[in-house]
């Protein structure tokens, strides 16, 4: 299919598979928004996801759309709310421990990682999990 940021998503291609929906990042909606009418007047419906906001609000909300589209709405509500409330258990442990904010570093994929709160990666969920930010060195 190829990958939107890198120029090398196929149209033409994911509309020959005929998909019964088009689950897609809101990064990649946006930079696709002219061309998915296309999917629309195929009959083909585009559900949005976010899961790189970095909020315990919009990875709730995906878990719950994946979970509609699966007729999974249950199991998907309790996945959601395991993550919410494993997110509030880190929150008050660390704000139990009363200790500095440890630095932290994380290796994950080809592109570097962001400081708490910014872009996409792990950035928004460490800010979450330390309680108004800590320190993180990227790469």
């Amino acid at each position: 299919m190829g990958y939107v940021i890198s120029n090398s998503f196929s149209l033409e291609k994911a509309l020959s598979l005929k998909p019964d929906v088009l689950v897609i990042p809101k990064v990649q909606y946006e930079a696709l928004a002219e061309q998915l009418p296309r999917f629309a007047a195929a009959g083909i419906p585009v559900v949005v996801v976010d899961f790189n906001d970095q909020t315990i609000e919009n990875h709730s909300k995906s878990i719950r759309l994946f979970g509609q589209l699966a007729g999974t709405e249950a199991r998907a509500e309790k996945i959601a709310q395991e993550y919410a409330d494993g997110i509030a258990d880190i929150q008050q442990r660390v704000k139990a421990a009363n200790q500095p904010k440890p630095k932290i570093y994380i290796e994950f994929g080809n592109r570097p990682l962001s400081k708490p709160g910014e872009g996409i990666r792990f950035g928004g969920v460490l800010k979450c999990m330390l309680i108004n930010g800590g320190q993180t060195k990227s790469n």
